[in-house]
């Protein structure tokens, strides 16, 4: 799931307190934003384009953005449950664990 932190409606006074809390750590959900788990999200401006941050960077992205998740979709080398320090990792699915499908071999 998604983690959808929305902030609460505030004057622009208000908001500049709630961006110093976060910068110090001291944001209260009950208080500063409301959090919600959802599997998918579009967002929509009366702006063609917004500022986003992405993997660090700022990039302008069309709107409006949709984000979903999409379980299985990552792969990842990990070594097998109890191998020793250094063994060679398999290949396995971010989706509980589970070795890829009989479709996919592993690549090697």
């Amino acid at each position: 799931m998604l983690c959808l932190c929305v902030t609460r409606p505030r004057s622009r006074l208000g908001m500049l307190r709630s961006a110093l809390r976060a910068a110090f750590g001291r944001l209260r959900e009950e208080r500063d934003f409301e959090m919600r788990r959802v599997p998918e999200v579009e967002i929509r401006s009366t702006s063609p384009v917004l500022r986003v941050s992405l993997d660090g960077e700022v990039a302008t992205m069309a709107t409006p953005l949709r984000y979903r998740i999409r379980p299985g979709a990552l792969r990842v080398l990990a070594p097998p449950p109890g191998a020793a320090p250094g063994a060679v990792p398999e290949r396995v699915s971010a989706a509980a664990g589970r070795p890829p499908p009989a479709d996919r071999p592993s690549p090697g």
